[in-house]
């Protein structure tokens, strides 16, 4: 049966490739495809995340368009030698299971995501958390190809981040490492479903930035819903309202990305998420904002790349890492770094 979801199908390749699967979970779409080991996105497919079904229905659908992808690579006679999953949240790796999950995603803490889909598919299965793998495909195919060393920071739904130090992932003791979505900018804001205060995903994250403009410009109740890529629009043509909670959302952003950059001194930023991709005067904002909130040593040495594999990368990091499935997780090879 074919996926029912859309299908891309890539250039020519040699029958019986050995091929990875990668599934990128978000809080609105989950989107599967079938990966080389060139990193080039074979086959595709994107679905609507089924939140309202809660985890059952998420989960089924992951499950679902991993057995699809699997299907389509047998189709093209492609060995299919292990799948790859990205979501959401902290992970247990390589347990496979999640340990605790954004608010986007409800009863998502807990499942057993490698478990349910491994007997699906009878292949090994990884699974990571999103923002990670997008740092791992960045760092192996896409802007951060020539650094040992990139922070990745996806802006979509949530805020996330993913960081590879001299080609390693670092995650962190609980599966926790780059969480800068719940990195605090004011200590006296608001409670994050986290348990903390003030976090930056409360201000700059594209639900975040939705809602606050909602409020402010009295739309609540009204019946009419908007979306922070119109939000950032209507910021460009001069909108008062708008660009007052899109120069928040920048400046609470900027604080949290110099706080991380500092601690971090990462040689490549990547912005990246469908809210960063929406609107190219974002990362140009960031740009200004940046050096003069870094210490001196790290001023005009740190450089802030938009990403280059977009919607992708989630899925291309998961089947990467998947491709390493049992292996030593050597250090990534990158272009021009030894």
């Amino acid at each position: 049966m074919a996926p029912s979801g859309r299908i891309d199908t890539g250039r020519t390749q040699l029958a019986g490739d050995r091929v990875t699967v990668g599934v990128d979970l978000g809080g609105t779409k989950v989107a599967a495809g079938v990966v080389g080991p060139d990193g080039y996105v074979r086959v595709r497919a994107v679905e609507p995340t089924p939140v309202s079904g809660g985890a059952e229905s998420i989960l089924r659908a992951v499950v679902t368009l991993a057995r699809q992808m699997v299907d389509e690579a047998h189709r093209a006679d492609d060995r299919v030698v292990a799948v790859g999953v990205a979501t959401p949240g902290f992970v247990d790796y390589p347990g496979r299971a999640i340990r605790w999950a954004t608010h986007n995603l409800p009863g998502w803490t807990g499942t057993a995501v490698g478990q349910a889909v491994e007997a699906a598919v009878a292949v090994p299965v990884v699974v990571e958390n999103d923002a990670n793998c997008a740092a791992l495909a960045e760092a192996c195919f896409g802007a951060g190809r020539h650094s040992s060393s990139l922070l990745y920071v996806g802006i979509g739904t949530g805020i996330g981040a993913g960081l590879v130090v001299e080609g390693r992932l670092l995650r962190g003791a609980n599966g926790g490492g780059g969480n800068l979505g719940h990195v605090s900018v004011d200590p006296e804001g608001p409670v994050c479903y986290c348990g903390n205060r003030g976090c930056v995903e409360l201000y700059a994250s594209g639900r975040a930035i939705a809602s606050r403009y909602a409020e402010q410009a009295g739309l609540l109740g009204e019946g009419e819903t908007i979306s922070a890529e119109q939000v950032l629009g209507r910021a460009l043509r001069g909108d008062p309202v708008a660009s007052s909670v899109v120069q928040d959302a920048i400046r609470r952003l900027g604080f949290a990305l110099a706080t991380a950059v500092t601690l971090t001194d990462p040689g490549v930023v990547v912005l990246g998420g469908g809210v960063a991709r929406s609107h190219q005067a974002l990362l140009e904002q960031l740009h200004a904002y940046l050096p003069d909130h870094l210490p001196q040593p790290l001023r005009g040495r740190v450089r802030l790349l938009a990403s280059e594999l977009q919607e992708d990368a989630g899925l291309i990091g998961a089947a990467w890492l998947a491709s390493r499935a049992g292996g030593s997780e050597e250090p990534i090879k990158t272009e021009g770094v030894a």
